[in-house]
């Protein structure tokens, strides 16, 4: 039997930065990443390694009082391929210069900011001669973050390589780095000329947490964060009516671009808390006890990324509702405690595909504590959100040396496994594989299931009692599992 799932309703209110196609309305074949993020490669897009060997005869691209001036480019790869994506570009790699189109205004109302900029403040409101590109402001503070939205609503923030801190607030006993950004103030992080995006330890560095919680009636918040660092430790404030621990803060949607988020903290924390997550191309790392990478009230989509975190109970995504979508991506959980989970949600739309999962306990506790790879517990029944759970092309593995391991705790929801292998192991514990009260299917290519424990091993595990628990092994060939060494076909 092969299901078929619904186009992912993965927009959430996207900025016209990205540009997004659709999933087909049945998933039969492993989904390229071409699918999911397609934005037409322009010559601001080049490294700066790159741009500089392309030697490129004419200005390509140029920033201009509050405008910015791109040409549409196509190279050619090593062996003759056409790139035309930004996504295709590799910062390692040699290309030639196949065509470049005309230079030409491709966006306004953009606010330039670097270190070595002067101090401005803005003399009345139909003043828009600060912040240029010619003459750049030096640091982002709040007043000029207010001033521009009240003059240019909606603008782009672009900012020079350099370390900006964010300004110090007084919240009752509270004294936190905070910026408030306002709806659609989006921040990118370019070259010291701002003629191309930055890369790598060229992004702009940022310290303290960067917030967006203005309310906008019935448009929501959105904003985009590209090209930059975000650095927080023990920042506790409070942003709207919450309070938090964290990097980014929204009480709408983020969407992120080659960023890198660190939250080092002493107290419970998160890189992301906000509605709406999507996270292309980006790293999120969080150290500390109960820090978790991203916390959503609804959708997180991550794409091509790498999320770590490391402490004791710790997760890398939680969400009380709506969609989980990863592509390509990494998830990396070093567990100091023995309690832990990569993915926690509450929803019932969960899609993984060609993505890694490496959770890892060693810390000393009691024998009932859990490591888990995913936990899902859906409650919805809305028929108009059909559910489904997919796991394709993935590989995810789960390690616990005194309390028990278990890959994947399911309630309510079916789950499909195509082409993915799942390796639990516990030394002193119990080892299940899938626990869940629903149904179990293998499709398309075998999966291979791995479970192992000298004390109480299962590759199944009913987690009603009342014999819920269905499985059908209908890849060709069949599916795999080990238990303990003894190898067979899927079953039950």
């Amino acid at each position: 039997m092969k299901r078929s799932l619904p186009v992912l309703s993965i927009i959430f209110g996207m900025s016209n930065q990205f540009v997004y196609a659709n999933l087909p309305a049945t998933i039969t074949q492993p989904i390229k990443k071409s699918q999911i993020h397609k934005e037409p490669l322009m010559a601001s897009h080049l490294p700066k390694n790159i741009a500089k060997r392309l030697s490129l005869s004419a200005p390509s691209s140029y920033a201009s009082g509050h405008e910015f001036y791109d040409a549409k480019i196509e190279l050619l790869d090593e062996t003759g391929k056409k790139i035309i994506y930004k996504h295709q570009v590799n910062p390692r790699h040699h290309y030639t210069l196949s065509s470049m189109g005309p230079v030409n205004q491709t966006l306004n109302n953009i606010w330039f900011f670097r270190p070595d900029g002067t101090d401005q403040e803005f003399e009345n409101d139909w003043d828009f001669d600060k912040c240029t590109a010619e003459n750049p402001c030096k640091q982002i503070t709040q007043k000029l973050v207010d001033e521009i939205h009240a003059r240019a609503p909606a603008a782009r923030l672009w900012v020079a390589p350099g370390t900006y801190n964010a300004p110090y607030v007084i919240q009752q006993k509270l004294h936190p780095q905070l910026l408030e950004l306002h709806h659609k103030q989006n921040i990118m992080g370019r070259t010291n000329d701002f003629k191309h995006f930055a890369y790598g330890k060229d992004r702009p560095l940022f310290l303290g947490t960067l917030s967006w919680s203005d309310y906008t009636y019935h448009e929501g918040i959105s904003a985009t964060v590209e090209n930059i660092r975000v650095h927080t430790s023990n920042n506790k404030a409070q942003a709207g009516d919450t309070f938090v621990n964290t990097n980014l803060y929204s009480t709408g949607d983020l969407n992120l671009d080659n960023c890198s988020l660190v939250n080092s903290s002493a107290h419970p924390g998160t890189n992301i808390y906000a509605q709406n997550v999507n996270a292309y191309q980006s790293s999120l790392k969080g150290l500390g006890p109960l820090v978790i990478n991203i916390y959503t009230d609804d959708n997180i989509m991550i794409q091509n990324s790498i999320l770590k975190v490391k402490g004791s109970h710790v997760s890398s995504l939680s969400t009380l509702s709506g969609e989980i979508v990863a592509f390509n991506s990494r998830f990396i959980v070093e567990n100091e405690s023995c309690y832990t989970n990569a993915i926690v949600s509450k929803g019932n739309q969960i899609y993984i595909h060609s993505s890694r999962f490496n959770i890892h306990s060693d810390g000393e506790c009691e024998i009932a504590s859990r490591t888990t790879a995913l936990v899902v517990s859906s409650y919805t029944k809305d028929p108009y959100r059909p559910s489904w759970f997919f796991i394709n092309d993935s590989k995810i593995k789960v390690y616990s040396k005194y309390g028990q391991a278990i890959g994947i705790m399911s309630s309510k929801l079916d789950l499909t496994l195509s082409n993915s292998k799942i390796k639990v192991q516990s030394f002193q514990s119990a080892a299940i594989g899938v626990a869940t009260d629903s149904t179990i299917e293998f499709e398309n290519k075998p999966s291979y299931l791995t479970v192992s424990s000298p004390v109480s091993a299962d590759l199944f595990f009913d987690m009603d009692g009342f014999d819920s628990l269905k499985l059908l092994n209908n890849s060709n060939p069949h599916s795999q599992c080990v238990l303990n060494d003894t190898k067979e076909d899927c079953h039950l």
